[in-house]
């Protein structure tokens, strides 16, 4: 769960008990970003992606195995 530290929609409260509903999640603040963090640091949500993507399972790669 990523939230911006200028976010006035959903607040860090709301987002840290979000991701603690969920298992497994973790929560993430990006510093000077609003609700648009998608819009407003493209490059640090692409990282975060990135990181959560390299530690899901390849399906292609585990049926060659």
């Amino acid at each position: 769960v990523i939230c911006g530290t200028r976010d006035v929609i959903t607040t860090h409260a709301e987002n840290e008990a979000i991701a603690e509903a969920i298992p497994g999640a973790r929560f993430v603040s990006i510093a000077g970003a609003g609700h648009m963090v998608i819009w407003e640091r493209p490059d640090t949500l692409a990282g975060l992606v990135e990181r959560v993507a390299d530690r899901v399972p390849d399906p292609d790669r585990a049926r060659a195995s």
